[in-house]
């Protein structure tokens, strides 16, 4: 390419520019040409005519365009990069705060997503810097488990989700080290009582039999005293002991735990707080259940118990005030709806409770109390074949978590109460075929032993109605 035909404005360009047309008259500075400063502006521009014809037909080099577009291009992907990194920072910070504020459920949601973000990335760059911030982001969400649900839990998580370089940081850290530590002692202890967990676990156990082996095991290798006490109140509150009894157990396990110094808070407080309440203990109950939510307001079964005993002392303005700040703390997830839903019923709303309970069976159909609350809706509605259905589901999905899982927390006493009569109503005066009502006849059978639940009991003897039991009281089947 010649010289003449470069594109670029060099010093002669600029003398032609400067030596055409010379101006006839003078301007004042603001008025003159922008570039060669001699002629007066053109209207409506900062160029003379001639200055501007001439930039005009003069371009940019192509190697400038291209350097300039590279160095765009660099900018955008160097900010990208930043964001990416600073991401997970930025929710681990969001965490930190709802910890802090002891809504351990949102921050867990929090640092799970920081944790995929970390992964991902150590994937796709395998960055030192990067892997220490997953390590951290892993820590946090361990430590969000162990005070939502249990250390057990979080000790289960680091065994699933640690490994490579996170499991050596798990293996020198002294938290996590603590949760695995516990995880070993509870682990032994089921272990040790092996024996005595499987005559409890039999057809028809002997529950004294069982109390029995229990209590010959105390003091013996790798049974830990208070893992012992726990697993002992499991037995009373699944057996035919008296509400008296139950409290009798948890009483043993709360002096024994006191006792070691070390904090069980999690290991027994909801359960405790259930026997006072059985044993009609409300306010010491309340006690135990503000102690809980003091450290974790994202405790479901402790917002719920303090409702239903609010409700029971007919403070309904309390359980909608429990009700109002544990929506507040975690929003509208499962145990949301499910808490909104008894509230309702408590306050004789059936049409919105059945609303509710809709709502959460369209987003939460792996949750079986989600289940059971629309069954107690449909029951009270007099709608039988729909409430013995959805009775049937929650028993399912607590099959599933079970199966799936090794969750057993779906299977409760209030679900087999609430299946048992929904299958009794829906066999009496459903208006199902004849090969369904022979199915729950095999569902009613496998009931073993005597019905005791008194509830149950009154509707199917006519002493009481569905919704006498489920809005009035404390509203609820047990």
């Amino acid at each position: 390419m010649s010289e003449n035909n470069e594109n670029i404005l060099d010093e002669n360009t600029l003398d032609d520019i400067q030596t055409d047309n010379q101006p006839e008259e003078e301007f004042d500075d603001d008025k003159l040409c922008s570039f060669c400063h001699q002629r007066g502006r053109a209207p409506g521009d900062v160029y003379c005519g001639t200055c501007k014809s001439k930039l005009i037909k003069t371009g940019i080099p192509f190697p400038a365009w291209c350097l300039g577009i590279i160095t765009v291009i660099l900018s955008i992907i160097a900010f990208a990069y930043s964001g990416i990194l600073a991401a997970p920072s930025i929710q681990v910070l969001k965490g930190d705060m709802q910890m802090f504020r002891h809504n351990s459920f949102s921050a867990y949601t929090m640092y799970k997503n920081v944790q995929k973000v970390a992964d991902d990335i150590n994937t796709s760059l395998d960055k030192k810097t990067v892997a220490r911030v997953g390590c951290n982001a892993k820590l946090k969400l361990t430590k969000s488990i162990a005070a939502c649900r249990s250390p057990l839990d979080a000790a289960s998580t680091i065994q699933s989700e640690y490994t490579d370089r996170s499991l050596d940081f798990a293996n020198n850290n002294k938290t996590l080290k603590g949760y695995a530590a516990i995880f070993t002692r509870y682990q032994n202890t089921y272990t040790a009582l092996n024996d005595s967990i499987q005559l409890l676990n039999s057809e028809n156990p002997d529950y004294e039999a069982v109390l029995k082996s229990f209590e010959e095991s105390r003091g013996k290798k790798n049974v830990d005293e208070i893992f012992l006490d726990y697993l002992i109140c499991s037995l009373a509150e699944n057996s035919d002991f008296t509400s008296k009894r139950i409290l009798t157990c948890y009483e043993a396990l709360d002096k024994a735990a006191k006792k070691s110094g070390e904090d069980y808070s999690w290991l027994y407080y909801v359960g405790y707080a259930n026997a006072l309440y059985k044993a009609k203990k409300y306010d010491e109950a309340l006690s135990f259940i503000d102690d809980v939510l003091k450290r974790n307001e994202s405790s479901n079964t402790a917002a719920g118990m303090k409702m239903k005993i609010s409700v029971v002392k007919g403070d309904i303005d309390t359980a909608q005030a429990v009700y109002d700040r544990f929506e507040k703390r975690n929003g509208m997830i499962d145990a949301t709806y499910v808490l909104k839903t008894y509230l309702l019923r408590a306050k004789n709303d059936s049409k919105n409770a059945m609303k509710t309970a809709k709502q959460a069976y369209e987003k939460y159909q792996s949750v079986p109390e989600v289940y059971r609350q629309l069954a107690i809706c449909y029951l009270i509605d007099g709608d039988y074949d729909n409430a013995y259905q959805n009775a049937f589901l929650a028993n399912d999905a607590a099959y599933c978590l079970y199966y799936y899982y090794g969750d057993s927390s779906g299977y409760t006493e209030e679900l087999s109460a609430t299946a048992y009569l929904a299958a009794k109503l829906c066999k009496e005066y459903g208006k199902g075929t004849a090969e369904s009502a022979q199915y729950i006849d095999n569902i009613i059978s496998s009931y073993p032993g005597e019905i005791k639940w008194e509830k149950v009991n009154a509707v199917i003897d006519g002493k009481m109605t569905v919704k006498q039991v489920f809005t009035e009281g404390d509203c609820d089947i047990l």
